[in-house]
């Protein structure tokens, strides 16, 4: 190797471990938090819901009858690891990206539109949720679930089926669709259940796809990474994966007395991946342009 390029590969290196080490620094600011989450491959994503649920689709709060719906704190955005076989899963343990309000905002959310299974609760198709940025903001799940009061300050924050006062204002960040996998590919079962919501404590699992109608994140977030389903069998490809770890224990404001509406509380883990947005793959392209064009002027090429 010339002295040349062993120079040139020494420099690339030496600037891609800066862009590193400072891409995944805690982020301040919606800008830097975007910034940060560019290019940087897999995520892992922690938060808390408070949500309700209704075995026969008898919630009717918001707009259409649904099975089950909720809002969504995000508490902190990890980097992570992509496991084996890749399109399987993510585990999370790496450098912070972002932090509910140590980032300078908060990242919340609502889902609805969800439609249980009458005759095997443990199923569900169909449902939506959309993620916002908000600055200068404190909201709390916590406070939301103990301000339910059998279900009516629930009802009287939900304005329609895609909003709840406080968590649904803000910058969108992504639409989402829940999409079908956890049952097999192709089965339309977009969340699965170990037990009925409300007969023990659980786990629902469940994909989501980013739907192009809007929203700051959607090219980032949109990257099909999850090609395998909970059985590693080949899927139609998924954008995010979350687990949602339910119970009743002090949710129980949000049940609706003489209905079979119930509250629950859940909480972590989602997994995402994203990828550079184009700008930022222009200016890396002119970024090593640049590098070669200086090296060509030394050799006095150019």
């Amino acid at each position: 190797m010339s002295k040349f390029l062993r120079l040139a590969a020494l420099t690339l290196v030496a600037a891609l471990g800066f862009a590193s080490s400072n891409a995944f620094a805690l982020a301040i600011g919606l800008s830097q938090v975007t910034s940060a989450l560019s290019g940087a491959g897999p995520l892992f994503i922690q938060y808390t819901n408070a949500e309700q649920f209704s075995a026969t689709n008898g919630i009717t709060s918001g707009g259409a009858p649904e099975g089950n719906w909720g809002i969504v704190q995000l508490t902190s955005i990890v980097k992570g690891t992509a496991l084996n076989p890749q399109g399987s899963d993510i585990q999370g343990g790496g450098a912070p990206i972002f932090f509910d309000q140590a980032s300078g905002g908060q990242i919340t959310g609502i889902f609805w539109g969800i439609q249980v299974n009458p005759l095997n609760p443990t199923q569900a198709t169909g449902g939506f949720m959309d993620l916002y940025w908000q600055t200068g903001t404190s909201v709390n799940v916590g406070a939301e679930l103990s301000a339910g009061a059998n279900g009516s300050q629930v009802l009287a924050n939900r304005t329609a089926a895609d909003q709840y006062t406080g968590f649904t204002t803000g910058t969108l960040l992504a639409h989402l669709a829940f999409a079908d996998g956890v049952l097999g590919n192709g089965t339309g079962v977009t969340i699965s259940t170990g037990v009925v919501p409300g007969s023990a404590d659980g786990t629902a699992k469940s994909y989501q796809n980013v739907l192009l109608t809007g929203g700051l994140w959607q090219n980032l977030l949109n990257t099909d990474f999850f090609t395998l389903d909970p059985n590693n069998l080949a899927m139609a490809s998924r954008d995010i994966r979350t687990d949602s770890n339910f119970t009743t224990n002090g949710a129980g404001a949000w049940s609706v007395t003489g209905t079979n509406i119930i509250g629950l509380r859940s909480n972590d883990p989602v997994r995402a991946f994203t990828v550079p947005e184009p700008s930022s793959l222009a200016l890396f392209g002119l970024a090593l342009l640049g590098l070669g064009v200086g090296a060509l002027r030394r050799r006095g090429t150019v």
